[in-house]
């Protein structure tokens, strides 16, 4: 099932309602926590859905990130990312990390996945795919705002306004 939302320029955005199997796919119910813009939640409720239907054995892991957190993870030992506070899309909500299970259903990062194919299905339904650039679980939905704007419109205009930015930039 899914719901309409209208934005400020009526454009009709529609919000997953966890219809298939979402203690699968979305275990820590992500897509319905309202932290993700909703454009990027019917995205990866897309591909998660296709990719399971293709046998994928995959699954949301992580999205929204406060700044507390990917301060955090930019300095963990080993670096698990780049980009300090701020500097990533998942600060705003505008990007997902997709990962596979292994056997015994653990988190998997596993380089023998079918990564590829995982990405080409985030590309179909209009993801940009973090494999382009290294980070395989990676799928953002702003193509076209660069993040240091994104932090900048968010800084001064707020969550909502870079929300509304960030669609009307992807119609």
């Amino acid at each position: 099932m899914i719901n309409n939302i209208k934005t400020q320029s009526q454009i009709a955005i529609k919000t997953p309602t966890m219809s298939m199997e979402p203690i699968v796919y979305d275990p820590k119910r992500i897509l319905v926590s309202g932290e993700l813009h909703p454009l990027l939640s019917q995205k990866v409720e897309s591909l998660l859905i296709e990719a399971r239907a293709e046998g994928l054995d995959v699954f949301l892991f992580e999205g929204h990130r406060s700044f507390e957190r990917q301060d955090e993870l930019y300095n963990q030992t080993p670096k698990v990312t780049n980009a300090k506070a701020g500097q990533s899309y998942h600060n705003f909500g505008l990007a997902a990390d997709v990962i596979f299970h292994d056997e015994s259903q653990q988190p998997s990062w596993n380089a023998e996945h079918d990564w590829e194919r995982l990405g080409d299905i985030g590309k179909k339904h209009g993801l940009i795919w973090g494999g382009s650039f290294g980070d395989k679980p990676h799928f953002v939905l702003s193509k076209n705002l660069p993040v240091n704007d994104v932090y900048d419109i968010f800084k001064n205009e707020g969550k909502d306004v870079l929300w509304q930015k960030v669609v009307n930039y992807e119609v």
